[in-house]
């Protein structure tokens, strides 16, 4: 342990002889809090450090599809070419989801440390998700199809593979596993799949290994405890690939799904990322609620129906203007929450309102609660960037 001496001389004795004291006192606890303090501090600052790295990365992550969207919209004004404009058109698109992308991790991020994130179990078919994501990423620009096969492997009977789980979480999990394996694998092969795994005993259940396999670049081991670290980028080479949030927000998804993520990695050899969640199923649904789903997902025909949208953004108005256009609604516009409520109080008979939430003179908070009060029966629809509150 850890003491601290005193020595002293007091006096002479008859003979002149000096005498001395010496008085020991345990300062162990005291080192104790100062190793603490110290390693606090250098924690802190590693942190400080790292979240600086990361917000210059974030910053660049954002940047690069941004300027490819201000670029090619001002070069589309002025081609000639109805093919070129076309070509600059789908790069804007590609580069506006790439961006919009990037923002959802950033906002999951936010849910994740606040505890926001929301669960809703319900009926899904996963032999259905994997043939989905293994179709959108055959085609994805990033890969090589002459070199890399994608592979599904599902031993499991439709009606066997119909889980009770939260099938956006899931496809947005093995999303971002499987953007990853495209990443970082230049030839070779990225197989999605799943095994039933049977369990017997009091209280156990059968699991679902869901897996995403590749044979790429493999994870060093210097860098496998931290690629679930919000913060922190796998490299390749000088090369930083991403912004580094997907394994971090796949890591608190899987537990909130009620499971667990197991990684097996060889340098040069490649990845194999297995989560592991309970196998659930209910009977199948009754008739009419798959007739209510196929009806939900046919167009809507609104004819005769009046929308009134409060919105102050005109480029917004436009766009729910062409997308409502097919339905045959008459829509009425107000550019702020004072003109929407002015509009009821008028005494048009409005069917439904789409009201944004951030407006000048009135919001639509407020602008809401007024129109409730004047007609409780009339439906109110939030339109809004805001995400998390």
């Amino acid at each position: 342990g850890w003491y601290l001496a005193k020595v002293g001389a007091l006096n002479k004795d008859d003979q002149g002889e000096v005498n001395y004291f010496i008085a020991l006192e345990n300062i162990q606890a005291f080192k104790q809090r100062e190793e603490l303090l110290i390693e606090a501090k250098e924690k802190a600052e590693s942190h400080e450090r790292i979240k600086s790295s990361f917000l210059a990365n974030m910053s660049h992550e954002i940047r690069t599809p941004m300027s490819s969207i201000v670029g090619f919209a001002e070069l589309s004004k002025e081609v000639d070419d109805e093919k070129e404009r076309v070509q600059y058109l789908n790069i804007i698109k590609r580069s506006g989801e790439h961006l919009l992308n990037i923002i959802n991790d950033i906002i999951d991020i936010s849910k994740i440390e606040s505890g926001m994130i929301d669960i809703k179990i319900q009926r899904m078919d996963l032999n259905e998700l994997i043939d989905e994501l293994v179709g959108i990423y055959k085609s994805d620009a990033r890969l090589n199809a002459e070199q890399v096969r994608i592979v599904a492997k599902k031993p499991l009977e439709n009606d066997e593979a119909n889980i009770l789980t939260d099938r956006t979480r899931l496809r947005q999990i093995l999303s971002n596993l499987i953007d990853n394996a495209v990443k970082f694998t230049n030839k070779g092969e990225i197989e999605i799949g799943y095994q039933l795994i049977d369990k017997t005993g009091k209280m156990n259940t059968p699991e679902l290994r869901i897996f995403v396999k590749d044979s790429g670049q493999g994870i060093p081991p210097s860098q496998m405890e931290l690629i679930f670290d919000r913060y922190h980028q796998v490299r390749e080479m000088d090369e930083v690939k991403g912004s580094g949030l997907g394994l971090s927000i796949v890591d608190a998804l899987v537990h909130k799904l009620g499971g667990k993520i197991r990684v097996k990695s060889d340098v040069g050899k490649g990845s194999e990322f297995s989560l592991y969640i309970p196998y659930l199923q209910r009977k199948r649904e009754r008739e009419d609620d798959a007739e209510s789903k196929q009806k939900a997902s046919e167009k809507p025909y609104l004819k005769g129906r009046h929308i009134l949208i409060a919105e102050d953004v005109p480029a917004n108005f436009k766009f729910i203007s062409a997308v409502l256009k097919g339905s045959l609604a008459k829509l009425t516009w107000v550019k702020n929450g004072k003109d929407a409520v002015q509009a009821v109080l008028d005494g048009t008979k409005f069917d439904l309102i789409l009201m944004d939430l951030q407006m000048p003179i009135m919001n639509g908070y407020i602008a809401s609660g007024h129109i409730t009060t004047i007609d409780p029966k009339l439906p109110i629809i939030a339109l809004t960037a805001y995400a998390v509150e």
